[in-house]
């Protein structure tokens, strides 16, 4: 599907509040807005089949997330969320934040290309010490900087569930590498950690090839867009 508005996004919502059998749903590149948000919100509190939601590039913004981070508190089928590149603030990340620290079986939250700042990363953060389903989080392009990373940084020394976490693109330096290389000493669970795009040198680099001497689990790190630490399981 491609170019829904609003108005077709609530003839979707009524297919998905209906069905008993969709288990996958691909809304990418439309122009789905707040309302059109709204709409399948008020579905997914109510479908008991979606597993896949992917709106990535549409224009859903804080309210339309808003809508979405309520139905997530109801909903216990969605594993996988895609809302990239929406227009998503520090406020948005708020909302969302919240319902997932309710939320028992959301895996995977892609939502790059959102600029929720170092609050939005803070408000993650303050998520990740208490959720405990949430295995994948990719938050490039959201202008985090190294105040943000450091929010984080500090609860992946208590969250023992993320395995995946990309942080490209986010005007990381090397402040913000060596909280996080501080951070990954103690981790038990994150196995790939993108880093590309970022102020990250060959310095920063042997931060984190040292703090991998105590690292069990991280399996693939990635610190700019030719270099790559990596190692099997």
């Amino acid at each position: 599907m491609r170019k829904l508005p609003d108005a077709a996004a609530q003839f979707v919502a009524i297919i998905l509040r209906n069905s008993k059998t969709l288990t996958e749903l691909d809304l990418q590149q439309n122009r789905i807005g707040h309302i059109g948000a709204r709409y399948l919100g008020d579905a997914l509190r109510h479908n008991k089949t979606l597993t896949y939601l992917n709106i990535h590039y549409n224009n859903i913004g804080d309210d339309g997330i808003h809508y979405l981070a309520d139905a997530l508190r109801h909903n216990e089928t969605l594993t996988r969320l895609y809302i990239a590149n929406n227009k998503i603030t520090q406020i948005g990340a708020q909302h969302l934040t919240t319902a997932l620290r309710d939320n028992k079986t959301l895996n995977e939250l892609v939502m790059g290309g959102n600029q929720i700042g170092a609050d939005g990363a803070q408000h993650f953060a303050a998520m990740l010490r208490d959720n405990k389903t949430l295995t994948t989080l990719h938050i490039g392009n959201g202008e985090i900087g190294d105040v943000g990373v450091q929010y984080l940084a500090a609860a992946l020394q208590d969250n023992q569930t993320l395995t995946d976490l990309s942080l490209v693109n986010n005007q990381i330096t090397h402040v913000g590498a060596q909280y996080l290389a501080t951070a990954i000493r103690d981790n038990k669970s994150l196995k790939k950690l993108n880093l590309q795009m970022n102020n990250i040198g060959d310095f920063e680099a042997k931060l984190f090839a040292t703090a991998l001497q105590y690292n069990k689990t991280l399996n693939t790190l990635y610190i700019s867009n030719t270099n790559t630490i990596s190692r099997s399981c």
